[in-house]
């Protein structure tokens, strides 16, 4: 077993059961989890003042008394170094969703919206979403744009772990259902095993198929009402 770590944070390109994982850290006893706490507001490129924002926020609700404080966004990964400088024992747990099925689930989602990955009128539907992913040439088709996301995005997460493997643990996606992997997550994070709270089957992309505390689905609820992961997001 792990020391306990005391913040979270969740990677993943989008489309890879991050609300999930949120729901599965809310399970756990004095512990709080939110996914894209302020919407669409990091960008993957400047964001810093933004992600210091954030943190400053997970820094009192820690100071507040949380056991463990978890924040999951796909934009997170350009800040990890700055994450970790704030907070050196941050763990960072990454999800990573089959390629195929990732791209499918994208272009799914983004069939009548702007594209997220190529410079878009700034009217398009759903453009605030764009800066918070790489942008690439705008003669690259969309579903290329999104496997070449998926690959630089992965590639960088796996070099992270190799070398801090202390520090990063990847999950597949697919897997996330299977108690033996919340488990895995857990024991990475320090959570006891005695104060570990599974979900078997726990959906991977419904936090609601989870039943947190009344006081957390308020806490949820009020998150949503008033910006802070509200919306819709990835």
């Amino acid at each position: 077993m792990s020391a306990p770590a005391k913040l979270m944070i969740g990677l993943g390109t989008g489309r890879s059961g991050t609300h999930s994982l949120a729901a599965l850290i809310e399970l756990q006893p004095g512990a709080i989890a939110t996914h894209e706490r302020h919407g669409a507001a990091v960008a993957w490129s400047g964001g810093e003042a933004e992600v210091d924002r954030v943190l400053d926020e997970l820094a009192a609700e820690l100071a507040r008394g949380a056991t463990l404080v978890g924040e999951i966004g796909l934009y997170y990964l350009p800040y990890v170094a700055r994450i970790r400088a704030r907070f050196p024992t941050a763990r960072f747990v990454v999800l990573q969703r089959d390629r195929a099925r990732t791209v499918e689930s994208f272009m799914e989602k983004t069939a009548d919206k702007s594209n997220h990955w190529a410079p878009t009128p700034a009217f398009a539907r759903h453009a605030r979403w764009d800066h918070c992913f790489p942008t690439y040439e705008a003669t690259l088709p969309k579903r290329e744009a999104i496997g070449r996301y998926w690959d630089e995005y992965y590639a960088t997460t796996a070099a992270l772990e190799r070398a801090e493997p202390q520090a990063f643990l990847t999950v597949r996606t697919e897997e996330l259902g299977l108690v033996a992997t919340q488990r895995r997550i857990l024991g990475f994070l320090g959570v006891p095993v005695e104060l570990q709270v599974v979900s078997e089957g726990l959906a991977t992309n419904r936090a609601e198929d989870v039943t947190p505390s009344l006081g957390k689905r308020l806490r949820r609820w009020w998150r949503g009402r008033f910006g802070a992961g509200g919306g819709e997001g990835y």
